[in-house]
């Protein structure tokens, strides 16, 4: 179920006017339960690690939602899964839809076809860059290769059954966004010109010492 227009808008709104947490973020307060107010975090050029814990405590599920802002003249080129992040199951799920919210609703998603991309990480990519993983495969929107600067929105939660009335106990995870400035196209015309001139300066240089 898809939220009105009026409220993504306003959604935006509110996020926008929300202090942004900046170059990563290390749950303190936990990590947003509202798909339409996630915890805003500014990513800066380089490394950026949010972590935080999902799971089931007494049956009621986890979910965190949280929305990067890769900055202009930036593009996001890996996310990195952490060392530190644990899979109670067969995998976790990781999501993301472009934008300042999520707008599917995870109680009534279907095949998961809505979102940019999607992924069950499992133990055994600790240590991996799982972006190309997130963008391929089917039942998802896709993409490959580097995302531009935008606001994702991610969703992230744990798999693993819950017992009714039982504690089920929280897993962390890291995951390492990394940020890189991309050239501008004038800067690297200019460059090219600056090596086609220098070329022609050596080629003169040798023909004189060559007398020709």
């Amino acid at each position: 179920m898809k939220p009105s227009s009026s409220a993504a808008v306003l959604a935006a709104l509110v996020l926008a006017s929300m202090p942004a947490w900046s170059g990563g973020y290390a749950e303190g307060p936990d990590l947003s339960n509202n798909r339409l107010a996630p915890t805003p975090v500014a990513l800066d050029p380089g490394s950026n690690v949010v972590f935080g814990t999902m799971g089931y405590t007494l049956g009621v599920l986890d979910r965190d939602f949280f929305a990067v802002t890769v900055p202009a003249g930036t593009e996001l080129r890996a996310l990195v899964l952490g060392t530190r992040s644990e899979v109670g199951g067969g995998g976790s799920f990781l999501g993301f839809q472009a934008g300042p919210v999520l707008t599917v609703d995870p109680d009534t998603i279907g095949n998961g076809s809505e979102l940019l991309g999607w992924h069950l990480y499992t133990s055994a990519e600790r240590g991996s860059d799982i972006l190309p993983a997130l963008g391929s495969g089917p039942d998802k929107i896709g993409f490959s290769g580097p995302l531009p600067a935008g606001v994702y929105t991610f969703w992230i939660q744990e798999l693993a059954p819950a017992f009714p009335g039982e504690p089920y106990p929280p897993f962390p995870f890291e995951l390492d966004f990394q940020v890189a400035v991309v050239p501008e196209p004038a800067s690297a015309a200019t460059l090219l010109l600056g090596c086609w001139w220098l070329g022609r300066r050596q080629m003169r240089s040798r023909l004189t010492l060559e007398g020709r």
